[in-house]
């Protein structure tokens, strides 16, 4: 009796262990990543601080127009925000739509508990309100099952004691896990508010610090602000786009990449 009270008190563990585990997502060097990842076609979206709107512009015409379920996605900083339309698996136009909607929202539609990390709520600037925003936006109105979460790839940093190190985190169970790590991925101590971020009890912070993408990652096509010509100034000067500038922004993005299709069809399958 006492030792099928012990087996099944183990298989109890056991069990939570697993399910426990079935949430967890994976923090992988580089060369694991790559080692993982060694026979897939990699997308790369790299940071582009609000010129992720650009961004946003060139995979709004990337999903309309071809297919990219097959492909392993890898973003940092606003490339690691624009994994999720380009992940999302039903019609691109209604996230689009509204994200674009997002950097206009009524700051009292955030719900202030969605962002409630571990971080200092001094100095809280407009990129971090506009991130809840989207957050807000997406646990408010979508669900895991409308994005292919196991295509998505998010780049960051942590403190080790050799000094920075970029890491990657996959294998992605939920869409509130996947935002989680987009603001890891783009958070600037200090600057994009607050002090340094915390998640699953690691320090992270900006996934664009060091190089993006690594270039030992074979990569497949690199979506990137300088890809199609969008000059380094402009992201400077991004001041001129004012009043509707995101949204002049996204359309750069998107015409941009239309006047260079004949590029795409040698990466992608057209629909």
């Amino acid at each position: 009796m006492y030792n099928n009270m012990n087996k099944l008190l183990f298989l109890f563990i056991l069990i939570n262990i697993h399910i426990a585990n079935c949430f967890k997502s994976t923090f992988s060097t580089i060369e694991q990543f790559n080692y993982r990842y060694r026979n897939h076609k990699i997308i790369t979206i790299s940071p582009g601080g609000v010129g992720g709107f650009y961004l946003l512009g060139i995979i709004t015409y990337i999903k309309e127009h071809y297919y990219t379920d097959d492909f392993c996605l890898l973003g940092a900083s606003a490339g690691a925000w624009n994994c999720l339309p380009m992940a999302y698996n039903k019609n691109i136009n209604t996230i689009t739509n509204d994200l674009l909607s997002s950097y206009v929202a009524n700051e009292s539609y955030i719900d202030d508990y969605l962002c409630n990390y571990d971080m200092s709520n001094t100095n809280i600037n407009s990129i971090y309100k506009l991130q809840c925003n989207i957050k807000s936006l997406l646990i408010n109105n979508y669900k895991n099952e409308d994005f292919n979460l196991d295509q998505i790839n998010i780049a960051t940093t942590i403190f080790t004691k050799n000094g920075c190190k970029q890491i990657i985190i996959g294998d992605l169970k939920s869409l509130n896990r996947a935002i989680d790590c987009c603001f890891a991925s783009s958070h600037i101590p200090f600057i994009t508010g607050g002090g340094l971020f915390k998640l699953d009890n690691i320090y992270l912070f900006d996934g664009g610090f060091k190089e993006f993408p690594h270039n030992s990652i074979n990569t497949y096509f690199d979506i990137s602000l300088e890809m199609w010509g969008f000059k380094f100034n402009d992201y400077f000067n991004i001041e001129k786009y004012k009043n509707n500038g995101k949204l002049l922004l996204f359309k750069k993005g998107y015409y941009d990449t239309m006047k260079n299709r004949d590029t795409l069809y040698k990466y992608f399958k057209p629909r």
